[in-house]
């Protein structure tokens, strides 16, 4: 009987860890706008997830590029869902691929998004780089890969360009 009590009480750490009592597995998800958010339903594959890793609980976070960045940096999350360019810029803190998104609307992963210079219809003074000196622009936002760090990149290779942050 004693002996019955004694492996009763060493099955109890044992069974208090236990899969569903495992630390969630928790996934970063970058903000999108849209038109991009409307095509990048991450629905299924969260179910598709939570399925697979049962009875450990799977959550998803959406996060801004910033929050997601230092979600990164400070270990808070186990993996991400982002634009390839934010995966690039996480490889110093330890990030690597493990899938490319394809989608039925963008099944070439890529050509799938791009940036572009745009101007008013009534701006007839720019039609090129050049005509943009002196010029301000602006972008969604900092970080964004496509719709900020291209076309900075593309400015600062001018070489008759200065740019300011």
């Amino acid at each position: 009987m004693l002996r019955k009590i004694l492996i009763l009480l060493l099955l109890i750490p044992i069974v208090g860890f236990s899969e569903s009592s495992e630390k969630p597995i928790t996934i970063g998800l970058i903000h999108f706008s849209a038109p991009l958010s409307n095509d990048m339903d991450f629905s299924p594959s969260l179910k598709h997830l939570q399925k697979v890793f049962a009875p450990r609980k799977v959550i998803a976070k959406v996060y801004s590029s910033a929050d997601l960045e230092n979600a990164v940096k400070e270990g808070k999350i186990d993996f991400f869902y982002a634009s390839s360019g934010f995966f690039y810029r996480m490889l110093r803190f330890g990030a690597r691929d493990i899938a490319t998104v394809v989608t039925n609307e963008k099944p070439e992963p890529n050509f799938g998004t791009a940036g572009a210079f745009i101007t008013r219809r009534d701006r007839t003074d720019i039609k090129t780089l050049e005509d943009m000196r002196g010029k301000t622009f602006a972008a969604n936002y900092e970080s964004a890969f496509h719709g900020y760090r291209i076309g900075i990149a593309e400015l600062v290779k001018h070489p008759s360009f200065t740019v300011k942050f």
